[in-house]
Formats: structure tokens, C-alpha cells, sequence
């Protein structure tokens, strides 16, 4: 069975895939408990994926996931030291839990 050309573009982008983070880098991680805990080391679709299955079990009652995501897309383009004053507001309020 022959590929049709943009389709074999397509799994070679997917295949290329790599967005590498570790999260432990957050510059406050230790004023949220249980998050901030993971290193997604390839970062590849595989990764990737785990990575958006966790996020899409708890974002809706927590905003931790929320800005889990946030420091992996600024830290994949190299700006994650930006959200020290996020970190610092946040881990002086008490963790939300909307459940």
C-alpha cells in the first residue's frame, strides 16, 4: 500500500515530535504539592500524550494542571524561568481544589 505524499509528511513531523521538559525546574514547584513532579525526558507524541491524559483528568477541579501546561510550552521555547512571580503568588494561597 502506497503513502500518499503529504501523509508521509505528516507521520514524519509526528515521529519528529519533541517537546522536552522537566517539570521539577518550575522555580516554586515545592509550594504545590504533587505537581510539578515529572520530567517528559523525549518528550516525544508518546510522552506528549501521557502528559495531556493527567492534564485532561484534572484540570477541570484544579489549576495546577493548568499552569503545569503553561511552564511545558514557555520551557520547550526556552522562557520557563518566566513564571517565578506566578509560582511565587500561587504557593502563597492555599492549592484550589474545585471538586
Amino acid at each position: 500500500m502506497d503513502i500518499a505524499p503529504d501523509s508521509l509528511v505528516w507521520h514524519v513531523a509526528l515521529d519528529s515530535y519533541r517537546y522536552s521538559v522537566n517539570l521539577r525546574k518550575f522555580p516554586t514547584r515545592d509550594g504545590f504539592p504533587g505537581w510539578f513532579d515529572r520530567e517528559l525526558e523525549k518528550g516525544d507524541r508518546s510522552e506528549t500524550i501521557q502528559f495531556e491524559n493527567r492534564f485532561r483528568k484534572y484540570a477541570a477541579s484544579h489549576l495546577e494542571p493548568w499552569y503545569e501546561v503553561v511552564f511545558w510550552k514557555m520551557y520547550s521555547q526556552g522562557y520557563g524561568a518566566r513564571f517565578k512571580d506566578i509560582g511565587d503568588d500561587r504557593a502563597n494561597q492555599k492549592q484550589t481544589d474545585f471538586s
